[in-house]
């Protein structure tokens, strides 16, 4: 069936099989396929658009953030020193630790657009980064910081090694193998395993480096407009979230603080 074809019944119907998969990703796929109508609008291709969806024709979806927190700063320190330690050890999985040291320290980005780094994008003398595929299709500058420069030399040294007519000279982050559709790297679950295992620290989301990016920055800052400039969020509502995790830390400190006194009191 041509997309000109389907009535909003069609996309209930793809929307509801997809939910037995899984229902955050049947959300996804919705709101793929908005941006897809919209851009046949755009380009003539459609009359009209269909795929409309209110909150409650989707399927209610629970953050992960809302049940499980971010990894604290001394957490995080260990995953740093974990990922350089295997880059150091393992050829293989070294690109990998330093894209998901990338996740961690580049303005908070989502790792799909650090995967997908360019070194066009890369101003190394003022330090900054420009995205130009954007949600609202915006370009974004974004500075970065000392800890992403560094990365950002390892990958030099890397990217001088590589030959310039390799499709994969062009990315920060290039693929490790050169047959690879896709030049740049895609996926660094498994190494991010390792370094959780070897930090010693519970596994999860990669995309949980976001997350605590946001939130210690937040405790170090106290200014949530600061969060979201620097981190490229498009309101302030989208990074409240971190100021609660940050206020919920302090709270949980202040009762062990309280319990301990309470068991040292004479």
């Amino acid at each position: 069936t041509k997309m000109i074809e389907l009535e909003k019944d069609d996309y209930i119907a793809f929307h509801n099989a997809v939910s037995l998969a899984g229902k955050y990703q049947a959300n996804r796929c919705i709101e793929d396929l908005r941006l897809v109508e919209k851009y046949a609008l755009e380009k003539g291709y459609l009359k009209k658009t269909v795929c409309h969806f209110k909150n409650r024709e989707l399927n209610n979806e629970t953050r992960r953030i809302d049940v499980e927190d971010p990894y604290t700063i001394d957490e995080f320190k260990r995953i740093r020193h974990a990922a350089l330690k295997i880059a150091k050890i393992d050829a293989r999985s070294m690109i990998s630790c330093y894209a998901i040291l990338g996740a961690a320290f580049i303005g908070g980005r989502s790792r799909s657009m650090i995967y997908s780094l360019e070194w066009d994008q890369i101003n190394m003398v003022h330090n900054n980064i420009k995205y130009e595929d954007t949600k609202n299709n915006k370009p974004l500058t974004l500075p970065f910081d000392l800890l992403a420069k560094a990365v950002f030399r390892i990958m030099l040294r890397i990217r001088h090694k590589t030959n310039p007519r390799d499709a994969r000279y062009r990315y920060v982050f290039p693929s490790t193998r050169a047959d690879s559709k896709k030049k740049h790297l895609q996926d660094p679950r498994k190494t991010f395993k390792k370094i959780c295992e070897l930090a010693k620290v519970k596994l999860k989301c990669i995309h949980f480096l976001r997350h605590t990016w946001a939130t210690i920055t937040y405790e170090a800052l106290n200014d949530l407009e600061a969060v979201r400039v620097i981190g490229g969020w498009r309101s302030i509502e989208t990074v409240q979230i971190y100021a609660k995790l940050v206020e919920k830390r302090k709270v949980h400190l202040v009762k062990k603080l309280n319990k301990y006194m309470n068991s040292h009191a004479s």
